[in-house]
């Protein structure tokens, strides 16, 4: 069980946690989200289940946790949430409740911000999203709620300035990581076809990759926008060599599309020629 980092570029690995607790005999632990934040500390989210369960079974005799662990400090581990958690088949919290993260980002050294669900304990039965929800860490325990339903929001992360980065179709919005009303940033121009695969915001400008509404229609817009008063730039458009939904890293000038579980990096789009 371990985490990592690798150059947006490609390369060797930059840096990698590995669980050294001993081994145990009769169970498995998986890290199913993370996120490391600038200061040294990673946030996981643990299940744990037993070696010798069938797959179909699954989450039957699984329980989940999210820890804090202080790299500085030799991989101590706090436990900052119980999440889920079954007995004899019924969950520990009712229907609906937060019981499960999809995806951690940090938003501050105390502050972190995640998709939350609700995991069924019957098998076979869909993961329910909640919302997003931010955490804040406190000396002695950690208060989780909800800041938005996510119920029209398509894509979701975090901004270099601590703010949430809310998109629904063309449409792009700044949230509070603590909470409160979203801000309209811009709308990307609407056109045939067009929808977009990605958007990041940076402290003074943010980033989106759109598809369709040219000619070509596999062809990928680069647009730039100016934070402060909004106005989309079209910077660049282009026949992307891998095929695949990109992911924006924080700080990268390269767009990383993942095929087959093998991250492929697609230089320098985000730059304005």
């Amino acid at each position: 069980m371990f985490v990592g980092q690798i150059p947006t570029a490609g390369g060797s690995g930059v840096w990698e946690w590995s669980d050294d607790r001993p081994d145990q005999f009769d169970s498995l632990n998986n890290i199913t989200a993370a996120a490391l934040s600038s200061n040294g500390q990673l946030l996981i989210q643990e299940l744990t289940g037993p070696i010798s369960s069938n797959p179909d079974n699954f989450p039957v005799f699984w329980h989940a946790e999210l820890y804090l662990v202080n790299l500085d400090a030799r991989g101590y581990r706090r436990r900052l949430v119980g999440l889920f958690d079954e007995i004899d088949g019924q969950a520990v919290v009712p229907p609906g409740t937060l019981n499960w993260f999809s995806s951690l980002q940090w938003a501050g050294e105390y502050r972190f911000v995640g998709e939350g669900a609700h995991l069924s304990p019957r098998p076979g039965e869909p993961i329910q999203r909640l919302g997003l929800f931010q955490g804040l860490i406190r000396n002695d325990t950690t208060v989780v709620e909800l800041i938005d339903d996510l119920s029209d929001v398509d894509e979701w992360s975090v901004t270099e300035d601590g703010m949430v980065l809310l998109r629904s179709g063309l449409d792009l919005f700044l949230l509070p990581a603590s909470g409160g009303q979203r801000e309209a940033i811009t709308t990307i121009p609407a056109a045939p076809g067009r929808t977009v695969l990605a958007a990041r915001c940076d402290r003074g400008s943010c980033w989106v990759v759109s598809r369709g509404g040219q000619p070509n229609g596999a062809a990928w817009d680069v647009w730039n926008i100016d934070r402060p008063d909004g106005h989309p730039t079209l910077v660049r458009t282009f026949n992307p060599d891998v095929l695949g939904v990109p992911r924006l890293p924080p700080r990268s000038r390269h767009a990383i599309v993942q095929v087959g579980g093998i991250p492929y990096a697609i230089r320098e789009i985000l730059s304005v020629p």
